[in-house]
């Protein structure tokens, strides 16, 4: 077991219980960057020594639910302002910020995994498919949603890994296998999302590889 590792991540983190040695692996489906903090920062708080804290979100940051359970409709979108690219980016920046900053107070060194994106197509249709929605309102505008999503990621992550260096700790690169740059050119493969959120099979045990060797070399330099 590594002795300083804790892991607070969304729903899409479940596939790694079990499968990384840690001392806490906290899955909060949904869970938002700040609400992954409080929960980190209320475990944490009274326990002495140095700790290695390391967070997978980002999605629910970014992406809103809008849902009616009386007309049994729920749909995730992206949304829109005059500049919602730079306003989604920064916001979640500034939390990262946060998130550091207050953990640091109690005496942890913080690990941010890099993003993933989400397909709101595959997502969405998926929901309604399995009942979980009787209907889809966003759906037209589902392709301007999915640019400005996946062009705040790439921003976003650029921003992970220069933080983490700052910080003198690995990166967990969750996103390159989906995310292929070539050229300057991003690809997105979103057949290694079982249900356009969640990992396939062979996606986690990427994550499971790449976050192990990041544990293992932090562990290594605390």
């Amino acid at each position: 077991m590594n002795q300083h590792t804790y892991i607070y991540t969304s729903s899409r983190g479940k596939v790694l219980e079990g499968k990384v040695r840690c001392k806490t692996l906290r899955v909060v489906p949904g869970g938002k960057l700040e609400t992954l903090c409080k929960y980190a920062y209320e475990d944490l708080k009274d326990i002495d020594g140095l700790k290695i804290v390391y967070f997978i979100a980002g999605i629910p940051d970014i992406c809103s639910l809008e849902r009616n359970r009386r007309s049994n409709y729920e749909e995730s979108f992206l949304k829109r302002t005059d500049n919602s690219c730079f306003e989604h980016a920064l916001r979640l920046k500034n939390t990262i910020v946060n998130t550091e900053t207050k953990l640091k107070s109690i005496n942890c060194k913080v690990v941010f995994a890099t993003i993933t994106t989400m397909s709101f197509c595959l997502w969405n249709l998926h929901r309604l498919s399995i009942g979980k929605t009787s209907h889809l309102k966003y759906e037209n505008a589902y392709d301007r949603m999915q640019l400005e999503l996946n062009s705040i990621i790439q921003d976003v992550n650029n921003f992970i890994t220069e933080f983490n260096q700052t910080n003198h700790v690995i990166t967990p690169f969750f996103h390159s296998p989906v995310h292929k740059c070539k050229s300057g050119k991003f690809r997105y493969l979103y057949n290694r999302l079982v249900d356009g959120v969640h990992p396939t099979f062979d996606l986690a045990r990427i994550w499971i590889d790449r976050l192990s060797t990041a544990i293992q070399s932090n562990e290594e330099d605390f």
